[in-house]
């Protein structure tokens, strides 16, 4: 194994005198190899991938970068194996090089902040692309183009698969993409090598504390952002304190051209007479003292915080008010982002990815009038994830227990956490814990909540959102909330439905075997109540496994 290298330069001429082949993919997967191809591996906060090595070399990989630091335990002595001081941070800085530095072609509009990352990304990009400008995404639902999303398991990928993203999507033809910046992501150089256009935040609410440790650091990691090397436009949300009382000042002392936007005071981009229709929102929107009036198929006064920012992103991008505007009413809302499901008949399930206390108390008052327009009372169900910020806990206990009528506490993704400690936690900020209802499986407690609500109820299933995947004790097992809501509702008798259908919900791992167009009858979860045509769900909890029956 070499001396260790220190600059990127270094790195980038000893691979290429290494022979690898220019069109060489590079990864942070072994799994994902090819023969030829570039492995890249540094210590991380949970395992260290240098102990993958092995399988990298076997798949054929062309050359191996690591991390020197502590590279000596390893005993490596290959001569593909290639050792790079502080490699995380340069990891970016060379994928960039190797794929053609694709951020100078794709332009990136950045989004931070807390809250909203996803839901204004997906329509920047969905706007964008119906201006007729192609436009890319990578976050929370995956990179890709707005209809077709690739998961990557992370809000912000590491640096060598967000380089590789950004080329694919310049092979495709993109010339913009709206990506998300998590605080973990900036902190850990994922955007290492990237040209920046613009840079957006929403909010700052408490979040990742486990990671930053408090919130004055966490606020830092999100500063970073408008600190970025070359960057040209910011858009503030005035409405946060911590963008107007500190970003605000520091993005023109930068020099950086600012729009504002707001819902609570004056600012570039505003709203005024917001009035809730029956399947979203009417407003009029402001900008250089021109009114637009817009109607939209969102809920919540947070979503249409998220489309004011998105809005002044679209100016920041050359387009005019007129084209904006237009725009924005082709926007659909993200997956599990105030998904709406029933509520004809049956109560209306609303899936939400809220999971801190911030989000929560948002989505709950965005649906209280709702309830109240339907004459039913408001059901809030909702864990906390494992191994994460313990001290939100009892803040969204908090606000589940103000807004809501009926509170349903049960398993998030647990982790390697034990599922009733984290309900322990949940029900210590609750003022009358005895009014709560505690169901730890989360299939269990969507289904007998969604059975015993009436017609005229909202119920809000927070915390998941989109995921396909719950995270129990090491373990990702197949989940998704809208799917287990819909199969509720349909044992309700909400209408039904064929298996293609159900397919879709459950998403592309499901196969249907047989007739695609069977409509079953009924739905059941206990094998002993199964009558002729009804639809077995098997699910699979932490005492039993249906799948045995």
């Amino acid at each position: 194994m070499n001396a260790a290298l220190k600059t990127a330069d270094a790195v980038l001429e000893t691979v290429r005198a290494m022979g690898v082949p220019p069109a060489a993919a590079w990864s942070t997967d072994t799994r994902a190899l090819g023969a030829g191809d570039v492995f890249v591996a540094w210590p991380g906060a949970a395992r260290d991938p240098r102990q993958f090595v092995p399988q990298a070399l076997a798949a054929g990989a062309a050359a191996v970068l690591i991390e020197a630091e502590g590279a000596q335990h390893f005993g490596f002595s290959d001569a593909r194996i290639v050792a790079v001081e502080g490699l995380k941070a340069l990891a970016g800085l060379l994928a960039a090089a190797w794929y053609g530095h694709p951020s100078e072609a794709v332009r990136l509009l950045a989004i931070t902040g807390t809250n909203g990352k996803t839901s204004c990304a997906l329509w920047t990009a969905q706007a964008l692309n119906a201006a007729g400008q192609r436009c890319g995404v990578i976050g929370t639902l995956g990179a890709g183009w707005p209809d077709a999303l690739h998961s990557t398991g992370f809000t912000t990928p590491d640096p060598v698969r967000l380089q590789a993203a950004l080329a694919t999507l310049r092979a495709q033809g993109a010339v913009w993409c709206a990506i998300e910046a998590s605080s973990i992501g900036l902190v850990e150089h994922r955007l290492g090598g990237c040209a920046i256009h613009a840079a957006a935040f929403t909010n700052l609410t408490q979040d990742h504390l486990d990671y930053h440790g408090d919130m004055a650091a966490y606020a830092q990691a999100k500063q970073r952002l408008f600190a970025w090397p070359g960057l040209r436009h910011a858009v503030l949300n005035l409405d946060d304190t911590f963008a107007a009382q500190t970003l605000l000042a520091d993005c023109r002392a930068r020099g950086l051209k600012v729009q504002t936007t707001a819902l609570l005071t004056m600012a570039d981009w505003h709203a005024e007479d917001i009035v809730q229709t029956a399947t979203g929102q009417r407003l009029t929107v402001v900008h250089d003292n021109v009114r637009h009036g817009l109607e939209l198929p969102v809920l919540g006064a947070f979503n249409l915080s998220n489309l004011l920012l998105v809005a002044a992103l679209l100016r920041t991008a050359g387009l005019g008010d007129a084209q904006i505007l237009a725009a924005l009413r082709t926007v659909r809302p993200a997956p599990g982002r105030m998904q709406l499901l029933g509520g004809q008949g049956t109560p209306l399930a609303v899936i939400d990815y809220a999971h801190t206390p911030d989000a929560l108390d948002k989505a709950l008052h965005a649906l209280r009038p709702v309830a109240a327009a339907r004459k039913g009372k408001l059901w809030c169900i909702f864990g906390a994830g494992g191994d994460r910020d313990t001290r939100k806990r009892p803040l969204m206990a908090q606000a589940a227990e103000t807004l809501a009528d009926r509170v349903v506490l049960t398993s998030d993704n647990p982790r390697s956490e034990a599922p009733h400690v984290i309900l322990q936690d949940l029900l210590a900020g609750l003022q009358q814990p005895a009014q709560a209802l505690l169901v730890q499986d989360r299939a269990v407690a969507i289904a007998q909540t969604l059975a015993h609500a009436t017609a005229h109820d909202v119920v809000l299933i927070a915390g998941k959102g989109h995921e396909n995947t719950q995270e129990i004790a090491g373990r990702k097992l197949a989940f998704s909330d809208a799917f287990h809501a819909r199969m509720a509702l349909a044992a309700r008798g909400a209408g039904l439905f064929s298996l293609s259908e159900a397919q879709g919900w459950i998403g592309a791992g499901a196969q249907v075997i047989g007739d695609a167009h069977t409509a079953p009858d009924s739905v059941q979860t206990d094998s002993r109540k199964l009558t002729p045509g009804a639809l077995f769900v098997a699910l699979r909890g932490e005492r039993f496994d249906a799948h045995d029956f």
